[in-house]
């Protein structure tokens, strides 16, 4: 199954070999995508330890985490920052050039409908590289293994049942994660055509307008965000076995509050990582270094 996901790019790139991939939006999305994680990595971490701790509640975690112990950011809460920039800037790159992809097979001249589903289809073909990288993240964040290497947590996903762990959440993580580009790649245009202006400065509107498309982005995928976190935890596949299964398992066990577990510090995420992408990608900072290394 896969596999799927790669023919899927190879047919759409046989089917417009013109405007195969864009350079520039492949760096622009992975610089993009780095930038956000430095920013992050604290509240990607928060949401983890919640949705993995079935009595700490959301609004605490925060508070504790950032507020209370701010001197415990860069030791545990930067914990897995580096191997967090070095996979999310191709996922961004594969998010931001795939959706080019995607535009350009669906219409030369797309709709703003036709760039959102390209976007969300875009978003859940980079689960191929989003759902591996979500898992390693995880595991280095497990607090059993602080003084593993990253080499040594390679190894012990790998022990588990081989190269087949590293897809453990597939779906949810290709669902969350189209809803999460299209929202960053059409969201903040869409609610700021419905609201044209909010402050009078059309700068500050678009960064608002791109928060709230956050806000709306996270509450929706979030669900799929703690499905596929549960699984990708769970390596042996001892307790959460499918996507199905795993939802229906949380809703029966926590109730269905428990799928909204961690939605505090990842809306918070969102809200910040999309204005972020979206002027990372409106300034063109991966064309700009294509200039001068060309030049």
């Amino acid at each position: 199954m896969n596999y799927l996901y790669i023919v899927i790019l190879i047919a759409g790139c046989a089917m417009n070999t013109k405007t195969i991939y864009s350079m520039e939006d492949f760096f622009n999305g992975a610089i993009a995508g780095a930038m956000e994680v430095v920013v992050n990595n604290p509240l990607v971490v928060i949401k983890n330890n919640l949705i993995l701790n079935k009595k700490e509640k959301g609004t605490d975690a925060l508070k504790k985490g950032l507020f209370v112990n701010p001197q415990n950011i860069v030791t545990k809460y930067y914990k897995g920052c580096g191997t967090g920039m070095i996979l999310m800037a191709p996922i961004t790159a594969l998010q931001n050039s795939t959706t080019f992809l995607f535009t350009k097979i669906l219409d030369n001249n797309p709709t703003v409908t036709q760039k959102t589903i390209a976007a969300c289809c875009a978003g859940y073909v980079s689960a191929i590289l989003a759902s591996p990288a979500d898992l390693i993240v995880l595991q280095r964040q497990n607090p059993f293994y602080t003084q593993e290497s990253f080499n040594g947590t390679l190894q012990r996903i790998y022990r588990v049942n081989g190269l087949k762990t590293i897809y453990r959440g597939l779906n949810g993580t290709g669902i969350r994660d189209g809803v999460f580009t299209a929202a960053y790649k059409t969201g903040g245009n869409i609610i700021h055509g419905i609201v044209p202006t909010i402050t009078g400065n059309t700068n500050v509107d678009k960064i608002i307008c791109a928060s709230l498309a956050g806000l709306m982005a996270a509450i929706v995928s979030h669900p799929a965000d703690v499905i596929s976190t549960r699984m990708k935890n769970d390596l042996a596949v001892s307790y959460y076995k499918t996507t199905c299964q795993t939802a229906f398992r949380i809703v029966k066990e926590e109730g269905a509050s428990a799928l909204f577990k961690g939605l505090t510090p990842r809306a918070f995420r969102i809200m910040l990582a999309i204005p972020l992408i979206s002027l990372a990608l409106d300034y063109k900072i991966g064309t700009s270094v294509i200039k001068q290394i060309k030049g």
